[in-house]
């Protein structure tokens, strides 16, 4: 790797856990969920999540907007979006979580890029098969259904690892503050050379808005 480079919010070092990552996303998204919940605890949205998968597995709905019935599965596809996302949400309380099956579909479908019917999207391919070179090996999932969508694309047990080139420290780091899409955790996994720059950022969007930053910020 080059020795001058500057890395806007990455995802982790190759050769870290596939486990691992699953876990700091997991976690991250859940962290955000119940940030959306007014007045809850951890355990109230724990509790309204699985009860609301179990609904909608038990009686799914079908839209018209959808070739296929809303379930459990798009639900918790749809709280990982909106997890990720920086402007989808879910609107709820601690009494109940309600959610428009409509935009339920709609956050799953953009989630798995999901194409008609039976069709899967090239980049969910690629996306995979990118994230196995890299991460290879079981992700562990118990009975989180956040971690069980996140470890959907990235089923890589049977992936034998690759090679992995020397990691050189570089030259600037941005990690996103509260970012559940590439969490500061995983991001820091990167070295950052002695006389470099640490940044970390609050701003929601994956974009180069902070490298500016890099030449300021020598934390």
């Amino acid at each position: 790797m080059v020795r001058d480079a500057v890395l806007v919010r990455p995802a982790a070092a190759p050769g870290f856990s596939n486990a691992a990552i699953i876990n700091a996303r997991s976690s991250q998204i859940w962290k955000k969920i119940i940030a959306t919940c007014r007045g809850c605890t951890k355990a109230n949205v724990d509790r309204n999540v699985r009860l609301l998968i179990d609904r909608y597995n038990s009686f799914s709905v079908d839209v018209a907007s959808r070739s296929l019935p809303v379930t459990g599965f798009d639900v918790a596809s749809a709280l990982v979006a909106a997890g990720i996302s920086t402007t989808a949400s879910v609107r709820w309380d601690s009494a109940e979580l309600t959610i428009d099956p409509k935009t339920v579909g709609q956050l799953s479908d953009g989630l798995w890029l999901r194409i008609g019917r039976n069709d899967l999207s090239p980049a969910s391919i690629a996306y995979a098969d990118e994230y196995c070179g890299a991460y290879p090996g079981e992700a562990q999932t118990g009975t989180d259904p956040v971690k069980k969508i996140l470890a959907g694309p990235a089923s890589c047990g049977s992936r034998v690892p690759g090679p992995v080139n020397a990691i050189k420290p570089v030259s600037c780091l941005i990690s996103g503050v509260d970012d559940a899409s590439a969490p500061a955790v995983l991001a820091e996994t990167w070295p950052v050379r002695d006389d470099g720059a640490h940044v970390r950022s609050r701003n929601p969007k994956h974009w180069f808005t902070d490298v500016r930053a890099c030449m300021k910020d020598k934390n």
